[in-house]
């Protein structure tokens, strides 16, 4: 935890509606690599063996102004019940802990709703580009989601015109 004013906090929360069954969005939520693999940024990541938990060492590719770079950062997963919790720890004293959940949605509108709220702290000069990343690539990552879990039950068509 840093120190006020050189450290801020922000809450960043993204969610989506996927018409899907619960019981596969629940699955993919408890699936650590596919969630990480769906994000854009990240290029590569790897279990780290000798952690208490599923910890996680992630590299992501990033832009900044005019330039790409690299970061790593570790983060640990944890299952609480229904909720998948992600504990991060990346360069210059970055943190977010990002709790997620999914929930079935009543009539009139059926299907899963996925929602992430993010607690993030970061020094005060990166604070809105670590939330704006973040939204970005998080809203991209629940899209792919979506797509991934509603094509899964999508039945081939079959056309035979002869």
């Amino acid at each position: 935890m840093g120190l006020w004013p050189l450290f801020l906090k922000r809450t960043v929360v993204t969610s989506e509606i996927i018409n899907g069954r619960y019981e596969d969005v629940s699955e993919t939520l408890k699936d650590h690599p596919t969630l990480i693999t769906l994000n854009p940024l990240v290029i590569a990541y790897e279990v780290l063996e000798d952690q208490p938990a599923t910890t996680y060492l992630i590299t992501d590719k990033l832009k900044m102004l005019f330039f790409t770079t690299q970061t790593q950062y570790m983060a640990r997963a944890q299952h609480d019940g229904d909720r998948l919790t992600f504990h991060v720890k990346a360069g210059v004293g970055v943190t977010s802990t990002n709790y997620w959940i999914c929930r079935r949605r009543e009539s009139p509108e059926t299907g899963v709703e996925v929602i992430e709220e993010s607690h993030v702290e970061a020094p005060f000069f990166l604070i809105f580009y670590v939330t704006k990343t973040m939204k970005s690539s998080h809203r991209n990552l629940l899209a792919r989601l979506k797509v991934k879990i509603e094509n899964k039950h999508k039945q081939p068509i079959y056309n035979n015109t002869s």
